[in-house]
């Protein structure tokens, strides 16, 4: 198991979309990434509440990812395929699935790599 340094996809929405990151002003990128989780949720609850939805995977329906995985690059198509090629290997391959895949367990480094947390 790596460690792995990075913002989850939600808070990545919040800082990259003009209209979430204008729910967070006056404070700068910076700050917003050195907030711990619990004091990014509990500014987003203070200043918006839950924004933006999301759904579970489930294997009868099919890949879905969270609508804001595709908000949060709208311009780089292959990092939503590169996610549902990883849930059909998982799947397909090893029988499994991730039982919570909403924003907050997609991890996004600095160099825009994509991890998956939290397989219960």
């Amino acid at each position: 198991m790596e460690q792995v340094t990075g913002i989850t996809l939600k808070r990545w929405v919040y800082l990259k979309r003009d209209e979430y990151r204008s729910k967070l002003e006056p404070f700068t990128e910076q700050e917003i990434r050195s907030l711990s989780e619990v004091e990014f949720e509990k500014l987003v609850e203070i200043r918006e509440g839950e924004m933006l939805t999301y759904y579970n995977i489930y294997p009868e329906v099919g890949e879905l990812l969270p609508e804001v995985f595709f908000q949060a690059f709208p311009n780089d198509p292959k990092k939503t395929e590169g996610l549902e090629q990883a849930l059909k290997y998982l799947r397909d391959e090893h029988h499994l699935v991730h039982p919570d895949l909403h924003w907050k367990n997609i991890l996004i480094d600095h160099q825009e790599n994509i991890y998956l947390i939290d397989f219960g």
